[in-house]
């Protein structure tokens, strides 16, 4: 939808300038030719600027905020339009050159390259656009040549299916009465003129088709590489942004709040700018911490792990889900090998010797001893749930007795139930009492 609006807009901005193409462009079989109308570079600069621009925003907003999404437009926008029409240039002065030479109207192999090299120049000057303008890096710009090749032969098979309709278009607007039949020569050459000047009146509905044709497949053939080159994908199960997808290249990927990360989170306290690294080894996905500040592997604390379908990676108050595959594809795994490395301390805590607890949505074990326990999203909370936004800073109170313990609503914009029901005052707790705070879910055993 973005390349076509890009596509349609690109049309509006052009369409005004087509007489300069009518006036100063090539001329079919007059052996006169230009690289230069101001629609011609003025068109494909904007064809360029627009898609590559646009592209480059909507992806960037899946990995980063609205400021810097922003700016990566922008330099899609410059990057694209400054490559676009150099592309249409170069092509231009292929061309050119291949027909140079030829005599009268014979054929020339370059009537049907140059289309060929157009669209190939073209298609990879925005797919590499896009990719420098939305965080570059070699997986990426691999994914962008893939793209651009996809997207230059689907684009050329779509122009090769239209050219008949705008040639028919064009030479139904002569009037072959005023042509000397007696000079096929002279007649020809006066066809193709009036038809060339007949080809550049505004508001081609043939050439809306071709602007939006080369934004549809573009943003179609970055999408698809995305997905059919990607391997697998790391999605937020809980924490702000909860239910993103972030894809991960075959090689190195880097998990922090720093701008430019392949798994870029919002900034939240416990979480460092380059967290964690995961990458691909000999067939696992294996996660390491690069901060000393500890992530969870399914719950229990890691340095190191190697991943399963489906394993939960906390890292600080982020917990995220590994997906293999498009489709979630297992791997194989050996069953001897340690899947998970435990760092020395501390070791899993064994549950059943615990009197009262908690227990998160991820299974991780919260012990419980005598006291008071307040349960927020602040500092001063005991039991913080600072990955949640809808729990406030002292959401609810937990009594904990030696008899048992109870639970109480400090207040919380989005109130405290147990079990489904909502507290009105302090309730006591039961063995497998489920209690929501906020967003998120624990369960109480005693």
């Amino acid at each position: 939808m973005t390349g076509a609006f890009a596509g349609v807009a690109t049309w509006l901005v052009s369409e005004p300038f087509t007489h300069t193409a009518r006036e100063h462009g090539t001329h079919m079989g007059l052996h006169s030719f230009s690289l230069g109308s101001f629609y011609g570079w003025f068109a494909h600069m904007m064809l360029g600027a627009l898609i590559a621009g646009s592209l480059a925003l909507v992806i960037s907003l899946q990995r980063t905020g609205w400021r810097r999404a922003l700016a990566a437009g922008a330099v899609g926008m410059l990057v694209g339009g400054a490559l676009t029409c150099g592309a249409d240039a170069l092509s231009d002065w292929i061309g050119i050159q291949m027909v140079r030479g030829r005599s009268g109207l014979l054929p020339n192999p370059g009537d049907q390259l140059a289309p060929v090299i157009w669209h190939i120049s073209v298609s990879l000057a925005l797919a590499f656009s896009v990719t420098i303008a939305a965080q570059p890096t070699a997986a990426r710009f691999r994914r962008a040549l893939a793209a651009a090749v996809v997207a230059a032969v689907v684009g050329y098979m779509i122009r090769q299916a239209i050219a008949p309709l705008e040639a028919v278009n064009q030479v139904s607007q002569i009037d072959l009465s005023n042509f000397d039949p007696k000079n096929p020569d002279a007649m020809m050459a006066q066809i193709s003129k009036e038809a060339m000047a007949s080809a550049w009146q505004p508001w081609s509905i043939m050439r809306l088709a071709e602007w939006m044709t080369m934004g549809i497949v573009m943003g179609l053939a970055l999408s698809l590489s995305d997905i059919f080159l990607r391997t697998a994908s790391l999605r937020l199960d809980l924490g702000r942004g909860e239910g993103r997808t972030y894809p991960l290249d075959n090689g190195p990927n880097r998990i922090g709040t720093a701008e430019g990360l392949e798994v870029r989170l919002p900034f939240q306290h416990g979480t460092a700018p380059i967290h964690a690294i995961i990458d691909p080894r000999q067939g696992h996905w294996a996660i390491t911490d690069l901060t000393g500040q500890g992530l969870t592997v399914n719950g229990y604390p890691a340095r190191e792990a190697l991943l399963r379908e489906g394993d939960v990676v906390g890292v600080g108050p982020y917990f995220l889900r590994l997906v293999l595959g498009r489709e979630g594809r297992t791997m194989s795994y050996d069953p001897t090998e340690h899947e998970v490395v435990l760092i020395d301390n501390p070791q899993p805590i064994a549950e059943a010797s615990l009197d009262h607890r908690l227990i998160d949505p991820f299974g991780k074990v919260i012990p419980l001893s005598l006291g008071s326990w307040v349960v927020g999203r602040g500092e001063g909370a005991q039991i913080r749930l600072d990955y949640d936004g809808r729990v406030s800073r002292q959401h609810a109170l937990l009594e904990v007795l030696p008899n048992g313990a109870s639970l109480q609503d400090l207040g919380g914009a989005n109130g405290t139930s147990v079990n489904g029901d909502r507290l009105t005052r302090s309730v006591s707790l039961k063995d497998g009492d489920r209690v929501t705070v906020g967003g998120t879910t624990l369960q109480y055993r005693s």
